[in-house]
């Protein structure tokens, strides 16, 4: 019984795409969870508010993609769900709010609370400008509001929630979001739900953007490389990935 690899690999041949024969899922051997969690790590890369990218070590593709479809459709988070228009652009808009901080609503039931649901406002009126330049055609001098962002999206605490949380802490991620465009006598009045979802059940519900993973490539030399050829191999790579010894050989 051949024993699980120290590293999982997949070979890159010229003509094919192949797992080592004693990999995850291609070995005799089942799979042992005490063993896959001594092997397994994850290095943190770089993180900030909105992106994160991360190593996860000792894992087959088939697990990092799993990590990936799990981050798409399975982690919960708040989104708005009913409104009178524009009810699917408003649902993209992504909320800071944290989703650990609220119940999923129950599927019978007609209005929310104030754990399970955020309310909010959106609610302007485009104007001609009154002071603008007479000889401009921009619709920025010549419209108030005609442009409408998230930055309009107001927030209204429901029982208890104002003493929890801060509106800083609930509405739009970015206020720069562009809603919709509007020409005098367009108005929105509009009354916003935002309810805890997955992805799974609705594209609005996912937390992330997108969510990829690449294999960490590993070049090994089958054969000896000095002299131009070495320098010139050296070139075919981003710098880092082949080096040369003090005897100008490849390595």
């Amino acid at each position: 019984m051949p024993k699980l690899d120290e590293k999982p690999r997949v070979f890159l041949e010229e003509f094919r795409v192949k797992n080592a024969p004693d990999d995850y899922g291609m070995a005799d051997e089942k799979w042992n969870f005490k063993k896959f969690t001594k092997k397994f790590r994850i290095v943190i890369v770089r993180m900030d508010s909105t992106e994160m990218e991360f190593d996860l070590i000792g894992i087959q593709p088939a697990f990092a993609n799993a990590f990936r479809r799990l981050m798409l459709s399975e982690v919960p988070s708040m989104a708005i769900e009913k409104d009178e228009v524009l009810a699917h652009r408003l649902g993209l808009i992504p909320l800071k709010a944290d989703p650990r901080l609220f119940e999923f609503r129950p599927e019978n039931a007609e209005e929310g609370t104030e754990f399970d649901t955020l309310e909010f406002s959106l609610k302007i009126k485009c104007t001609n400008n009154k002071y603008g330049p007479k000889d401009s055609f921009r619709a920025e001098d010549l419209y108030e509001n005609h442009s409408v962002y998230s930055s309009s999206i107001k927030w209204h605490p429901i029982g208890n929630q104002a003493s929890i949380h801060k509106e800083a802490d609930v509405g739009p991620v970015d206020d720069d979001i562009l809603i919709s465009k509007m020409r005098p006598g367009h108005e929105l009045d509009m009354h916003l739900v935002a309810v805890k979802g997955i992805g799974k059940d609705h594209a609005k519900f996912s937390p992330v953007a997108t969510a990829s993973y690449r294999l960490l490539p590993e070049v090994t030399l089958t054969r000896e490389v000095d002299g131009s050829e070495a320098t010139l191999l050296q070139s075919c790579f981003s710098p880092g990935v082949i080096g040369l010894d003090s005897d100008g050989k490849a390595f």
